[in-house]
């Protein structure tokens, strides 16, 4: 019999849900009600004061104004955050990957550096981390210029998008793909917002091809007892929310973040 367990998922409203449930095997559910689409803004949830929202990077005039793929780390006491950038558009030829970093919590962060800058051959756009005792390995997807992917359809499958591959030191190669049809799950039962539409979102300074509007991609990470929720708002602000895990543990119903 499989064990209960707590999982955690996140909506491009940036509410987090999870279950504590046990795990089914089909595809993850959310529990009637536990959601209000006539809520657009919020979907029916009421903000939490334990929730902090934090702004690693806004643009100007003078840098470049697209910014997607946020992933933070903790490495050795400090916070690392990457994400892919280029000067309007989306996958466009300059676009390269930058890096910024806080010591102190993430109260404060440096001048983004480029750790990956597009080339005649390739762009590149982020891929995340990993790390040992002692090394941090910051992923990278290259794309080249010339060239492309082709596929062919074997009926009902797993939707793998977005590929990336490297070379492991035995000349093997490995190619990462996201999947988009995944086969196991289980209810999410519980919410709480996180970034809500309208008042609670910035406008967008900067338009550009697929620029659109809201908190694109989140991903997450756990550090000193907080849940770290990193994204791109209007695909040019670089930021995360975080919240207390002991809050999550806290609410004992999905009507305790329902308004």
């Amino acid at each position: 019999m499989k064990q209960a367990h707590r999982n955690w998922i996140l909506t491009l409203l940036l509410a987090i849900l999870f279950s504590t449930g046990q795990a089914q095997e089909t595809l993850p559910y959310i529990a009637d009600g536990l959601l209000d689409s006539t809520h657009i803004e919020t979907l029916g949830l009421k903000a939490s004061p334990a929730v902090t929202t934090v702004t690693i990077f806004s643009p100007t005039d003078e840098t470049m104004h697209y910014a997607n793929g946020v992933v933070m780390t903790a490495f050795k006491n400090t916070l690392f955050c990457m994400w892919q950038c280029s000067q309007t558009d989306e996958d466009a030829p300059e676009t390269s990957v930058v890096m910024s970093k806080s010591t102190d919590e993430g109260h404060t962060w440096s001048s983004p550096v480029v750790i990956a800058a597009a080339n005649d051959s390739c762009y590149y756009t982020s891929g995340g981390w990993i790390s040992t005792t002692d090394t941090l390995v910051a992923f990278i997807n290259t794309w080249p210029k010339r060239g492309y992917f082709t596929g062919h359809d074997r009926g009902k499958q797993s939707r793998e998008l977005e590929p990336s591959l490297y070379q492991r030191h035995d000349s093997t190669l490995v190619m990462i793909f996201r999947d988009q049809a995944g086969s196991y799950g289980c209810c999410f039962d519980k919410a709480i917002l996180l970034r809500a539409g309208s008042s609670d979102l910035q406008p967008q300074r900067y338009p550009g091809k697929a620029k659109t509007l809201g908190y694109s991609y989140p991903k997450s990470m756990v550090h000193h007892g907080k849940l770290y929720i990193a994204y791109a708002t209007n695909k040019e602000d670089v930021e995360y929310t975080t919240v207390d895990l002991n809050t999550l543990e806290s609410l004992n119903s999905s009507a305790d973040n329902l308004n």
